[in-house]
């Protein structure tokens, strides 16, 4: 009870600071697009509404890197909110890869990483953990292609025990 109780309050947090950053950010560098109507100017900051493309990119990081901690879903509901965020987002996304040979999640992972000719994707992996049988031309290739990058740091097999052998 008392941990979603934290976790509640921790996402909450996080939100509120997601929000907090990006008004003090837009008031400092005085980017807050107004709408068009003549009553924008007297109706304050409640009128105006906020354009992503123009927040830096550290405060993106700095958002998504609280996210990625609490909640990789939210992390991935972020993502597809907006193309900016998007962007930002891959780098957390693709960081620490979880392969498991069953899963469908698994089959997309390789199909999407298999058609990405120019290894923008794999640039952003830093750990690969191998959680249950995956074909090896699969691993060879996802390696491969990983490893152009030199950005690798971790390979770690996690094969659970069969009763059978």
């Amino acid at each position: 009870m008392y941990k979603d109780l934290f976790r509640s309050l921790v996402k909450l947090t996080i939100m509120l600071a997601f929000w907090l950053c990006i008004f003090v950010t837009m008031s400092i560098r005085n980017t807050l697009v107004a709408d068009n109507t003549a009553s924008a100017s007297s109706q304050g900051v409640a009128s105006r509404t906020i354009n992503l493309n123009v927040i830096p990119d550290d405060i993106h990081h700095l958002i998504l890197s609280n996210i990625v901690d609490t909640s990789p879903t939210d992390l991935l509901n972020v993502a597809q909110s907006s193309g900016v965020l998007h962007d930002a987002a891959l780098p957390y996304i693709y960081r620490n890869i979880i392969l498991n040979g069953e899963s469908t999640a698994y089959q997309a992972l390789v199909e999407k990483l298999s058609k990405n000719e120019h290894g923008d994707l794999t640039k952003h992996i830093r750990s690969i953990t191998v959680k249950d049988e995956v074909p090896s031309a699969d691993l060879i290739t996802l390696l491969n292609k990983t490893l152009q990058h030199r950005n690798l740091r971790s390979l770690k097999y996690d094969l659970s025990t069969d009763s059978r052998y």
